[in-house]
């Protein structure tokens, strides 16, 4: 039986987060979200926003959570000055969010970029057959990558063993047609590969749904 995944890049959000407030803050308070911490992107890891229509470019801003292999990520970001400033880092998960002073008519929203969890394929079939389909809306461009590298594995340090999970496999564009796409694409990947990785590369307004359909066992 064919095994169909699917992932998807919503549109980017200035309030995803945290809805426009008139103010808060005080020194490294806590920033309560629209909904308890964590907040989690679903598959992947993504920059996120801040945005204020005052200067609050003089108020750091501390954002700590994860990254798409559950490693702890963190970062300071200045405050945006009537405007919208984004994360260098990309977040799976965001555990907290803290700001060195006050914030006035301020939001906390998902960016234009992101990248999904590498998807990991069962090479055990016979027939290794995939197909790859990106259906988008809007502005967006967008690939797929893959990769030929164990994503985890065990090391051997004496008598025993650890875990390690690889966060920088090798990897090759699985085509031209899936690589800075910005319009629907469908490819059909005739070989054995480890596993399968979206990236949006930017987007304005734009969402994506990429599926992936493994065939099954025979």
């Amino acid at each position: 039986m064919a095994r169909l995944i699917t992932l998807s890049f919503s549109a980017s959000n200035t309030q995803l987060l945290l809805s426009t407030t008139v103010a808060g803050g005080g020194a490294t308070a806590s920033i309560p979200l629209n909904n308890p911490y964590p907040f989690v992107f679903a598959d992947l890891a993504r920059t996120i926003t801040l945005t204020s229509t005052d200067d609050l470019s003089g108020v750091n801003f501390t954002i700590t959570g994860t990254n798409q292999f559950g490693i702890a990520t963190n970062e300071v970001l200045a405050g945006p000055n009537n405007s919208t400033v984004t994360s260098v880092n990309q977040y799976n998960t965001i555990t907290n969010i803290a700001s060195s002073g006050n914030y006035t008519n301020f939001s906390i929203g998902s960016g234009s970029t992101g990248t999904f969890q590498w998807i990991k394929l069962n090479t055990m079939n016979v027939d290794a057959q995939v197909s790859i389909a990106g259906a988008v809306t809007g502005t967006i461009n967008y690939s797929v990558n893959q990769t030929l590298n164990a994503l985890e594995k065990y090391v051997q340090a004496g008598p025993s063993f650890t875990y390690v999970v690889n966060t920088t496999p090798i990897s090759f564009p699985v085509v031209a047609g899936l690589t800075n796409a910005t319009t629907n694409q469908i490819y059909y990947l005739p070989s054995p590969v480890t596993a399968l990785q979206g990236i949006v590369n930017s987007s304005t307004g734009g969402t994506l749904t990429l599926n992936i359909l493994q065939q099954g066992l025979q």
